[in-house]
């Protein structure tokens, strides 16, 4: 898998518990959050996709665009992944 780019720390909060806490406090559909979690790494690879976008027309540095770029192929492929369960 891809390496985080957040390490988690010492009482970090796990995804799996943030989820629980917010269907808890909101009443939401548990259902509902592979479609938002889906939701959101596609939203992020769009953003990181701008910033490729400004390497290659060499407002970014190029390394820069290339690390994003494979990261939201990543999500991309997450989010993929995601809508297919």
């Amino acid at each position: 898998g891809k390496k985080p780019l957040v390490t988690p720390w010492e009482d970090f909060t796990p995804r799996a518990n943030l989820v629980r806490q917010y269907l808890a406090l909101t009443s939401r559909d548990k259902n509902a959050v592979p479609w938002f979690f889906t939701l959101a790494c596609y939203k992020l690879a769009c953003l990181l996709e701008g910033t490729y976008a400004a390497s290659l027309a060499g407002k970014v540095p190029s390394e820069v665009g290339v690390s994003v770029h494979g990261y939201a192929t990543w999500l991309m492929g997450k989010a993929k992944q995601i809508a297919a369960i």
